[in-house]
């Protein structure tokens, strides 16, 4: 249909111009990537946060008590809270 020929078209362009060597292509291309890991991550890490919910309500709890207390969600910010910093490794650990 015409419609899907569209569609293939954007998509064709879209491929093609991450495929340019223009370094600003370049960080999109890095950025789409960066992006994909961390999606996979969250949803190890929500996987492992349902099979475990006393570990997810005591992370809950962490979370509520400190988020006020944090200046920004930068890693050396989130480090200062054990229990997310050993879910997310153990995360990593296991995937």
């Amino acid at each position: 249909s015409e419609s899907s020929e569209k569609v293939k078209s954007a998509f064709e362009i879209l491929m093609q111009k991450l495929a340019h060597p223009d370094p600003v292509w370049k960080e999109i291309r890095t950025s789409i990537g960066a992006g994909a890991t961390s999606i996979h991550l969250l949803g190890w890490i929500f996987d492992l946060l349902a099979r475990n919910p006393q570990v997810q309500d005591e992370l809950r709890t962490e979370i509520e008590q400190n988020l006020s207390k944090l200046k920004s969600l930068s890693l050396t910010e989130i480090e200062k809270l054990p229990l997310l910093t050993a879910v997310i490794q153990e995360a990593l650990r296991l995937y």
